[in-house]
């Protein structure tokens, strides 16, 4: 085997590792000596990779949204909704979630435990993504004209309750059908936001 494809299968363990040890024991507990060990490699092999466990989690987690949001996006026409929009967006999301259940339990854990620095990098690269969408939205009238960018506060509260559904639904044991759970999230996060606004004058969603 040739040393690029060495180093390539040692950081494919160190991350597949990674992913089982933060899902099972969260970002604080987790240490490199036990990545190391469910790796089967040496802790000092890591830095070859990686400065720290937050860079090795932070690197896992910006290559998770990456497979989320860069899924193609949906096809939008004069009769496409709100609603559709959502409900594409959710379903991969869920999707994702339900093919790659540790990734996305290591991220839920440990988001609220990185330190500022570590989440503000995070929050930066969520937020691109979701204004990239709603200038489409805009631009095609599915959302209220003269909306605007949503605010990083709606923006991350919306992600919050998204992500618990999705967290609670894993560990139930995914008993709701995938597209039932989708429907309620799309009718719960649509009415509300068109609450917000008709309060603010806007108007209500395409």
């Amino acid at each position: 085997m040739r040393q690029a494809e060495r180093k390539e299968l040692t950081h494919k363990k160190i991350v597949d590792a990674s992913i089982k040890v933060f899902a099972d024991r969260g970002l604080d507990a987790a240490k490199l000596e036990d990545i190391a060990k469910v790796a089967g490699i040496g802790k000092g092999s890591i830095y070859n990779y990686y400065e720290s466990k937050e860079e090795l989690y932070y690197g896992i987690v910006e290559y998770a949204y990456s497979e989320i949001f860069d899924r193609e996006d949906p096809e939008i026409g004069p009769d496409t909704t709100l609603e559709d929009v959502m409900r594409f967006k959710l379903t991969a999301y869920y999707t994702f979630a339900q093919e790659h259940p540790d990734t996305f339990k290591m991220i839920f854990k440990g988001m609220a435990r990185l330190d500022k620095a570590w989440y503000q990098n995070l929050r930066k690269f969520f937020l691109q993504h979701v204004e990239r969408d709603a200038e489409i939205l805009q631009r095609y009238g599915i959302v209220p004209e003269g909306m605007g960018h949503p605010s990083d506060e709606l923006t991350l509260v919306i992600m919050s309750i998204v992500d618990t559904a999705i967290f609670n639904w894993l560990i139930e044991g995914q008993n709701t059908r995938l597209t039932d759970k989708v429907e309620t999230l799309v009718n719960m996060l649509v009415g509300g936001l068109e609450r917000i606004w008709q309060k603010n004058g806007q108007g209500k969603a395409k």
